[in-house]
């Protein structure tokens, strides 16, 4: 069997001498389960890491993570609507794949919220499409590869940059965000920040506000996580055109929010930030404040509530609107870096995917397929797998006889 990566390359690389940025986008790839058999297909996944305002979640029995939707590149385009799932072993191995859901799904968005039910589940709650706002909810179980509505008999109102916490195995809280009469807003429609909090119960498949006596101001691009001592707030911002930054932080137990004091070592403040909590530590990185961009990354003493900065030797830059998560053991953190589309200059992007490895963020090679490979081999394996053996690099914009590396 001769693979087509070395079909395509000599006849166009060598014959035609159209530069190797064009191969790659007109990759193919061999049709496997879920494709038509005996014919090629183009492969639309290009760079499933370059996005924002996506979510990453992990189960509650740690069988995976997914990641989801987001916008793509640049504030026009959006995710497409495939599933990331992210799976380890005892080992620390860990391999990511792309999943088509089956049936229906919630579609592209962005700035929704997202956290886990039950043992193997994934809830996303709200969001945003083309200006307008969303109100649905959603199920996700990566073994029927199936999303599902609930809450179907909730009144939740039409909401964006919502941030969603487990509570419990069966318990969600929502808090903060952008909400909305109707899904149809103006684009300089900024909506109504409120600081209503919102209790999902699985049980009943229903969303319910709670009655609070203090709550955290409302806000946008903030971050909340589990911890041990109970959900764990922090940041963001008041969501106005010249935006105001906050740093302060917030414990929500027993159905009440507590305001943590603030000590002398603490993040500025920012909003935008990732953030992921272990349950005793919580880990913040980057972020935007006032006129900063911020690289620095800090972690939070749950026991102590105690904020300590590390130093974490090649962060490199800071990415904005990305999302961390704990997974297996490691912390792991996603998004484009802040010379993305969403800044100047937008030829400027350059995809994150890292874990925290003691104190330094080390890039993580799991993507979903090899980049600028040509004359390699490629055969299927099983009913979602194939294997890509050997291939050059090209030099420059067009292929040479003189690789900068051999895989």
């Amino acid at each position: 069997l001769v693979s087509p990566g070395v079909v395509c390359g000599r006849l166009t690389a060598r014959t035609m001498g159209v530069p190797t940025k064009v191969l790659a986008l007109l990759c193919l790839l061999w049709s496997a389960e879920g494709y038509r058999l005996n014919q090629w297909e183009k492969f639309n996944y290009s760079d499933p890491f370059g996005r924002a305002y996506f979510n990453f979640a992990s189960t509650n029995d740690g069988s995976y993570a997914l990641i989801y939707g987001g916008m793509g590149g640049s504030t026009t385009t959006y995710a497409k609507p495939y599933c990331m799932v992210l799976k380890g072993n005892a080992e620390g191995n860990y391999s990511l794949r792309i999943q088509e859901p089956q049936g229906v799904s919630p579609g592209s968005r962005f700035a929704f919220g997202m956290a886990p039910v039950r043992n193997d589940e994934i809830l996303l709650v709200g969001g945003s499409i083309e200006f307008r706002y969303l109100n649905g909810t959603w199920i996700y179980n990566a073994k029927n590869k199936a999303w599902r509505r609930a809450a179907l008999g909730s009144s939740m109102p039409y909401m964006k940059y919502v941030e969603v916490a487990k509570l419990n195995h069966t318990h969600l809280l929502l808090f903060g965000g952008s909400y909305a009469l109707s899904s149809k807003t103006h684009p300089k429609d900024e909506g109504d920040y409120r600081n209503t909090t919102w209790v999902y119960d699985y049980n009943v498949d229903a969303w319910a506000p709670l009655d609070v006596a203090v709550s955290p101001p409302g806000r946008k691009d903030h971050c909340i996580v589990p911890t041990d001592r109970g959900l764990f707030l922090f940041g963001g911002n008041d969501g106005k055109r010249n935006a105001e930054h906050m740093n302060d932080a917030w414990l929500f137990s027993g159905n009440a929010w507590q305001q943590v004091p603030q000590q002398k070592s603490w993040p500025s403040k920012r909003s935008s930030m990732s953030m992921a909590s272990n349950g005793t530590h919580v880990i913040l990185n980057g972020g935007k404040g006032d006129g900063t961009d911020f690289i620095d990354t800090w972690v939070f003493t749950v026991s102590a509530l105690s904020w300590n900065r590390i130093s974490t030797g090649n962060v490199g830059e800071s990415i904005e609107k990305g999302r961390m998560n704990f997974f297996g053991s490691n912390f792991f953190r996603m998004g484009v870096n802040l010379r993305s589309p969403f800044r100047s200059p937008s030829s400027e992007i350059k995809s994150v995917f890292v874990k925290l490895v003691g104190n330094e963020w080390k890039a993580m090679d799991i993507g979903p397929e090899p980049s600028g490979l040509t004359f390699h081999a490629m055969a299927r394996i099983d009913d979602d797998s194939v294997v890509a053996i050997g291939g050059l690099k090209g030099v420059g914009e067009t292929l040479t006889d003189a690789p900068d590396r051999n895989y």
